[in-house]
């Protein structure tokens, strides 16, 4: 955003009141953030919360959260420092959400930037969808994770560009871990799937394109190491396969 138009936004969420109580700090908290709209969101969900904490406060916290300070030796936060605007709004954050939250978000990395339900997130996440929703909810509060409603039912969720490189650092060593519980959820899912009518299973799959696009792709990764693009059309010509999902890829 323009000066003006974090100025603008830092208003409508905060107040004039209390933007032009400091001006001068309103204004250096929209530099130290790159006036990028999802940081200034998030410091103005902060702010919000901590009605009593000035700019002068909360931005020589972020100074300091910027600068390494508490949490410095954090490996997630050292993999991001290569990009501010990504950074600050990690840094506003990191402290703030539990290491819980935490890995549930970096276990949505494995959606890439497709749509998906609730109960592909708790799949993936291998926790109840009673514990997915709390997090869920928890991420799109802190703009984190951005809810789409496709009419009646369910809504879906999906993480942007910018979410998915932060998920990805968050998540680590734990994606492989996440991606063999989601193809084995979707394994289960096309069993079910296939007992139904056609109408009824063409339904189910065209309600969660993407999601089922996604699965594909992870294990045709498995039956295309080479990356070649070409399916083997005889399973009996399959090669011995490596990786977590050789099975669940051998019967998609």
């Amino acid at each position: 955003l323009s000066e003006e138009g974090a100025m603008t936004l830092l208003e409508a969420r905060l107040g004039a009141e209390r933007v032009n109580e400091s001006p001068d700090e309103a204004h250096r908290l929209a530099e130290l953030l790159g006036g990028v709209p999802r940081n200034l969101l998030i410091a103005c969900a902060v702010l919000e919360e901590e009605r009593l904490t000035s700019f002068t406060s909360y931005n020589s916290r972020l100074s300091a959260l910027a600068e390494g300070g508490k949490g410095a030796d954090d490996e997630r936060w050292l993999q991001l420092k290569d990009e501010q605007s990504l950074s600050q709004g990690y840094a506003q954050l990191r402290q703030r959400l539990n290491e819980r939250t935490w890995f549930v978000f970096g276990c949505l990395s494995v959606f890439d930037e497709a749509l998906f339900s609730l109960r592909w997130a708790a799949a993936a996440a291998g926790v109840s969808r009673d514990e997915a929703a709390h997090h869920l909810s928890i991420l799109v509060d802190t703009f984190l994770l951005r809810e789409v409603r496709l009419g009646e039912g369910e809504p879906s969720f999906t993480l942007d560009a910018q979410a998915q490189r932060v998920a990805r650092s968050v998540a680590s060593d734990t994606l492989s871990l996440a991606q063999t519980r989601l193809c084995e959820f979707a394994l289960k899912e096309a069993r079910h799937i296939g007992e139904m009518k056609v109408e009824d299973g063409v339904m189910a799959l065209e309600s969660e394109f993407q999601t089922w696009r996604r699965c594909l792709d992870l294990m045709a990764g498995q039956l295309r190491p080479n990356r070649s693009g070409e399916l083997i059309e005889n399973p009996r010509e399959i090669p011995a396969l490596e990786g977590a999902i050789p099975e669940s890829a051998r019967i998609f």
